[in-house]
């Protein structure tokens, strides 16, 4: 254990405690932990199932270390949150020092996914033991840190370099807060993870689904499609034409008969969006998202013309008159 990790053991303790080296080692069994690193550290799927967890293929493919920056676009109670929640107790346990961030909405969501961190927890007996115990923070003795974040963009500047960003219900957090959170990477080989729902077609998820680079985008919704009213089975192949350069899974928890009397209860609009992973329009827009944005891209060429200023108001009315609802 590097001497900069024990100084932060020591600044953990209690004011008139010392943590000696090999009282830090002895409290986790270091040696222990190296054995079962050899067999399951490398592969965050078999140290899933060494807590009795059979992942899907979706989960699987999510785990994946390698990727570091992934959106998932995934139908409510597909299984996200859990699967991300051993990805992080994973990396708390396997990389001492290190610090995972979750942002949601609200502070009291990102609590609620700690909660379900804190399963995983329990489940693992060979977890460094915790020294800062919190209903926001968990903080083991190997020094990684597991943080919920509250929802606002002031409260999320304080930290940097984190090892993992975990944003859930991306689509419904603030602009400000993502922007607040991109800065804390420099510097550092953080993976960043969003996660959600569809939330209309605005904000920094949806822009990040349709224009970001660099992203592993994923999609896991039922395999069926909605064609006049009725819930038709829809194959992997029509799935990947919807979502060109995307990695498609269906999800097998959504059966039929639940998802029939989801669309009934529901409406299709906000069906659509919660199971099916469409960016519908919201039920308030006067304008749709493609008419906004080729409104303002005739505007833009309008200006880089040269044309007389007098007659620049007319011709804008005109293309706004194109565009009306």
């Amino acid at each position: 254990m590097p001497s900069k990790r024990l100084d932060r053991l020591n600044r953990l303790a209690e004011p008139d405690q010392t943590i000696e080296l090999n009282d830090a080692i002895g409290v986790y069994g270091l040696e222990a932990m190296i054995q079962k690193t050899l067999a399951d550290a490398l592969d965050p799927v078999d140290y899933l199932k060494s807590l009795g967890f059979d992942p899907f293929d979706w989960q699987e493919y999510v785990l994946d270390e390698t990727h570091k920056r992934t959106i998932l676009l995934s139908a409510r109670q597909s299984g996200k949150s859990t699967i991300i929640s051993s990805k992080a107790i994973k990396r708390a346990k396997y990389h001492p020092g290190a610090l995972i961030l979750i942002l949601c909405p609200s502070q009291p969501q990102s609590v609620e996914l700690m909660k379900k961190m804190e399963g995983f927890m329990r489940l693992d007996k060979d977890l460094p033991p915790l020294v800062h115990d919190t209903v926001f923070e968990k903080e083991f003795v190997n020094g990684s840190r597991i943080v919920a974040l509250p929802g606002t963009e002031r409260s999320v500047r304080s930290y940097s370099a984190p090892d993992m960003i975990i944003i859930d219900e991306a689509s419904r957090v603030e602009d400000a807060s993502y922007k607040a959170v991109r800065p804390m990477m420099v510097g550092a080989d953080t993976e960043l993870i969003l996660m959600s729902t569809p939330f209309g077609k605005r904000g920094f998820f949806y822009n990040e689904w349709t224009n970001g680079i660099n992203w592993n985008k994923v999609v896991v919704r039922p395999p069926f499609k909605l064609v006049n009213g009725r819930l038709i089975e829809l194959t992997k192949e029509e799935l990947e034409e919807m979502f060109p350069n995307v990695t498609c899974f269906f999800s097998p928890r959504h059966t039929k008969k639940f998802l029939e009397e989801e669309l009934a209860s529901l409406g299709e609009l906000w069906f659509r969006q919660e199971y099916l992973c469409e960016f519908v329009e919201t039920e308030d827009s006067v304008f749709s998202y493609e008419q906004l944005e080729n409104a303002f891209t005739d505007i833009e060429a309008l200006f880089d013309q040269d044309v007389d200023v007098e007659d620049v108001g007319e011709d804008v009315e005109g293309i706004l008159e194109e565009y009306k609802v």
